[in-house]
């Protein structure tokens, strides 16, 4: 009787409109450890409080309680402390520096208007070669919650958001292109969409993004030779082939199974009907220890190897005998219950093992295994009996 599997696609539908920012955590970074504990940030502000529900232009007396926050910065951050900041806005009428306190008013843009829901986060920390945290905004920009820090700013409340970390990266992992972008003055700014593929990658390993997929997998080993390359191509490239070919019969499995059934059962011979480059992906390897592997491409091929790599785990007997019965569940724990995406990669996966035949299905699984005991290959999609 075929086992029961759970298989989990684990893979990000990122909308278009989906944005990336970089937050500085403060003078000398010493915001870093306070944003990655607390799951916040926050512009340093102290003292500045914003009314829930009302825009931001809309807010009373913002110009003021940006130069009352900017004064309370300056003397919280001061090593010989004089007197304490006027907490009277009225104070705060006069700006003596104009080109200071626009700039201070696109951070608090960037903070509470700019950034929505759902956008990703990067706060780099000070180290040279030291990590970048990547998180996700958690709450809508209307929301505003204000937060006490006494350590750094008394009892004086700062507004927040509050981020889910998704990862950590170390500098050296980004391009030198994207590295140049951390060291800005702006303590809020946009990353150009160029950099988003990499950045992607980094927070959600596997994600869609219109007509582009990507699928990365970690390593924790750097022993990587050139046949270890071949052989990941070569599942790859298997994958992509079967891809093709299941489209081109009308996302009907049995016409490939006929197809293929006088061939030699290995995955060379499906490597030879890959000779449409919109199903070739894109392998990217910075083995180290740890590294990644990243898989990009047109078509979907990458996801449906990632969920293929992560069903090997079981071995091929107990996989191969699920898919035969019908036994494998396919969810998708990084998609809303409507996702219109996950369904189908779902139904290819399993239907893949069957075309492939069991001793393709069986190699894939000998030299995926196999890699995965010299790389500690690891992806999202996971699944279990």
């Amino acid at each position: 009787m075929a086992e029961e599997i759970t298989l989990d696609l684990a893979f990000r539908v990122v909308d278009r409109d989906h944005r990336v920012f970089i937050a500085f955590p403060g003078r000398n970074y010493k915001l870093y450890q306070t944003f990655i504990a607390q799951n916040v940030i926050f512009p340093e502000l102290p003292g500045f409080q914003l009314e829930p529900d009302i825009k931001l232009d809309n807010q009373r007396d913002l110009l003021k309680m940006i130069r009352r926050g900017s004064a309370l910065r300056k003397w919280f951050n001061s090593r010989e402390k004089g007197e304490f900041p006027s907490m009277d806005l009225n104070k705060y009428n006069d700006d003596s520096s104009p080109g200071r306190t626009s700039q201070a008013l696109g951070v608090v843009r960037g903070f509470f208007d700019r950034a929505k829901k759902g956008d990703l986060i990067l706060v780099p920390s000070g180290e040279y070669v030291g990590p970048v945290a990547i998180g996700e905004i958690q709450d809508d920009n209307n929301k505003i919650e204000h937060r006490i820090f006494p350590d750094i700013y008394g009892d004086h409340p700062v507004p927040i958001r509050n981020i889910r970390w998704l990862a950590s990266q170390t500098k050296s992992k980004f391009s030198p292109e994207l590295i140049r972008k951390f060291p800005k003055p702006n303590a809020f700014t946009s990353v150009p969409r160029e950099f988003y593929q990499e950045i992607y990658s980094a927070a959600f390993k596997s994600y869609v993004l219109e007509d582009s997929f990507t699928a990365r997998f970690e390593t924790t080993e750097a022993d990587f030779s050139s046949i270890d390359s071949y052989y990941l191509t070569q599942v790859i490239n298997s994958v992509g082939a079967l891809s093709k070919l299941y489209e081109e019969s009308g996302r009907e499995s049995k016409i490939v199974v006929e197809f293929l059934a006088d061939l030699e059962p290995n995955l060379d011979s499906l490597v030879n009907f890959l000779t449409d480059t919109t199903y070739i992906s894109d392998l990217t390897v910075n083995i180290a220890s740890p590294g990644f592997l990243t898989a990009y491409c047109q078509r979907a091929v990458p996801l449906v190897a990632a969920a293929l790599i992560g069903l090997t785990v079981l071995g091929a007997d107990v996989v191969w005998n699920a898919a035969q019965a019908g036994t494998i569940t396919v969810k998708n724990s990084h998609a809303p219950d409507d996702d219109f995406c996950s369904p189908p990669i779902g139904q290819e996966v399993v239907d893949q093992i069957k075309m492939m035949g069991f001793a393709r299905w069986k190699a894939m699984c000998e030299r995926t295994n196999e890699f995965r005991d010299k790389t500690g290959l690891n992806g999202e999609s996971k699944s279990k009996k």
